[in-house]
């Protein structure tokens, strides 16, 4: 329990947060990966590097595990299957609402064992605000950078010739909706639902995503994970993707996700990127991270003290995630997923660690 001449000076310590300007990028103290270095039997952490905002709707992931594996990243396994869009709280709740994007190269391959890509922990990247990694086998560079509820992702390939991206909806859920993918190659774009989830959500669950390139589309089709690819430009099953094929160079992905509609995944992928560059996207998101970070300044310690305590109050700054859009009306709305509904008003939701009203709820009612 706080007494009253600690809790004056954790109140202090938090205004002292507020008034000062600290020179020093508080953001680039955070260490993604640290508690990644986890497994089923031994935990030292049970995290994934999550690239997001505040408290952001998605986050997004270097992903290694398996679709399905509740460890989606861990420090110890060095192929890459794709970049994910993630909602997962902890390993043991597992994830919901998924995606992928995995640039492959001049060879297709599609399925999640057949594109997963060698990489280095010396040529990677991990930023609350940014991901990057250079894949061994290809060469290419793979970025995230993110807001609330789109993403922009950047790949560079080197050389010329075609190359490809393959976008993975993964696994439906228990007793949902078959998941859909749909290529529209004249506009350069991928849109479909991902039905991905782990129980406990109404029949008419999705994630509706858009993904659109800023470059023109050399070919396309879908493909599943018992078919492999295909030229056929829209497919509906259990789990299936899309792949496109581009010139190569520098490729950007604007992607858009809700769980509403297509017409609001849309809607959020205009709002919150249109037009704007990868550059200004990722320094956005980190100057969200300076402020809610900056809330807290510290004296004293070690580096790697800061960079400890950096770390988990960005840990801390995660979840609850929002869960609500605006819609075209700029009205707040979210999915229910109590009745299945659109309903008026915010929504937060998401944690995934025990005993939160002990220790999280209370840091999060402190904090300005």
């Amino acid at each position: 329990m706080f007494g009253g001449t600690a809790m004056k000076k954790l109140c202090a310590a938090i205004l002292l947060g507020c008034l000062s300007l600290q020179a020093q990028s508080l953001a680039d103290l955070v260490d993604p990966l640290g508690g990644t270095a986890s497994s089923y039997e031994f935990s030292h952490g049970n995290v994934y590097p999550a690239v997001t905002v505040p408290f952001g709707m998605h986050a997004w992931t270097p992903q290694t595990g398996k679709n399905g594996d509740g460890w989606t990243y861990r420090h110890d396994t060095f192929r890459l299957r794709g970049l994910k869009l993630t909602h997962q709280p902890s390993p043991w709740i597992n994830d919901y609402g998924c995606i992928s994007l995995m640039p492959v190269g001049a060879e297709l391959k599609v399925k999640e064992n057949e594109r997963a890509a060698f990489f280095s922990h010396d040529a990677e990247e991990a930023r609350p605000y940014s991901y990057r990694v250079k894949l061994l086998d290809t060469g290419i560079l793979a970025e995230v950078a993110p807001t609330c509820r789109a993403a922009a992702l950047r790949f560079t390939f080197p050389g010329p010739g075609g190359h490809h991206v393959v976008l993975d909806a993964f696994p439906k859920g228990r007793d949902s909706a078959l998941a859909q993918v749909a290529v529209d190659v004249e506009n350069s774009k991928i849109t479909g639902v991902s039905r991905h989830h782990h129980g406990g959500v109404p029949g008419n669950f999705g994630l509706y995503f858009i993904v659109v390139f800023d470059c023109p589309l050399l070919g396309a089709g879908t493909w599943s994970e018992g078919r492999g690819a295909g030229p056929e430009t829209s497919l509906e099953g259990d789990q299936v993707g899309a792949w496109v094929k581009v010139a190569g160079g520098v490729v950007l992905a604007r992607v858009g996700a809700s769980f509403i509609s297509l017409e609001q995944a849309q809607l959020n992928l205009e709002t919150e990127i249109g037009s704007r560059s990868f550059e200004t996207v990722r320094d956005d998101a980190k100057s969200a991270w300076e402020k809610t970070l900056g809330r807290v300044a510290v004296e004293g310690g070690s580096a790697e003290q800061r960079s400890i305590f950096y770390t988990c109050l960005y840990r801390a700054s995660l979840f609850p995630r929002m869960f609500h859009e605006i819609d075209a009306k700029g009205k707040t709305v979210h999915y229910s997923p109590y009745n299945g509904q659109v309903t008026d008003g915010a929504m937060f939701t998401d944690n995934g660690f025990w005993d939160t009203f002990r220790a999280a709820f209370p840091l999060l009612a402190l904090l300005p």
